[in-house]
């Protein structure tokens, strides 16, 4: 998930770059979370909770301005990524100073900020990025983990629902989802709705008391009895 921040003393600038950011959430089914700020000081307070991995900053604010938020960003060690927002190119070699992956003249244009979005997260998902091996009948295969929809265990064996469609079988019938819940680590994206299956949260649709519809129009059955736990479980995953 992207976790974006943006600051900008400018409300009507917050409120255009938000739904800029919204639209492309939308287009790309990329999740996001989005605060927007007026004083870079209170960014850089919400910083310490939330730990942003994008920061969308106007240079010239009131206060603390962009290139001194910066600053006190990388000092508190955080190294994700920085975008600037100018209506004046003098602050360039500044910017640039605190490592901005780009500097963008105001107003924004829509294209160039999510492709540089779009750059970013290729960056986060390449860093990010963890795969599990397989054994199936083709030999041994390497699942990229945030392609798995969900995990299901049919009569001894285990399918890899992927999100392309695919479907991986694996070989041996001695490998339990118990087994496959520890290759995936501590990957905070999955849990298991139901004894029978392992869902990826980043690709649910919706929850109801007896069901989760994922993206795919899959339909995972949840039990009576562990509805509540899902739950909580699905609404602290999408607080993070």
């Amino acid at each position: 998930m992207l976790k974006i921040a943006v600051c900008d003393d400018d409300e009507a600038s917050l409120s255009m770059i938000k739904h800029i950011l919204i639209a492309y959430s939308k287009k790309t089914n990329t999740r996001m979370l989005i605060h927007t700020f007026e004083r870079g000081e209170d960014l850089l307070l919400a910083n310490q909770q939330k730990r942003y991995n994008i920061h969308i900053l106007d240079i010239m604010m009131p206060g603390m301005d962009g290139i001194s938020l910066a600053k006190a960003l990388r000092h508190a060690g955080d190294e994700d990524f920085l975008i600037f927002l100018t209506s004046s190119d003098e602050y360039t070699k500044d910017a640039y100073q605190v490592d901005a992956i780009h500097y963008l003249m105001k107003p924004v244009n829509a294209d160039k900020l999510c492709s540089i979005i779009d750059r970013i997260k290729g960056y986060i998902q390449n860093i990010h990025e963890e795969s599990i091996l397989v054994h199936t009948k083709q030999g041994i295969q390497s699942l990229s983990i945030d392609q798995i929809v969900y995990i299901e265990h049919i009569n001894h064996v285990i399918y890899f629902h992927r999100l392309d469609g695919s479907i991986i079988t694996s070989l041996t019938s001695t490998l339990t989802l118990s087994e496959v819940w520890d290759m995936l680590g501590s990957n905070p994206n999955f849990f298991q709705p139901h004894r029978a299956y392992i869902v990826n949260m980043n690709h649910i649709q919706s929850l109801t008391k007896k069901e989760l519809l994922l993206k795919n129009d899959q339909i995972i059955p949840i039990p009576c009895r562990r509805y509540a736990t899902v739950r909580d479980q699905y609404t602290n995953y999408m607080m993070l």
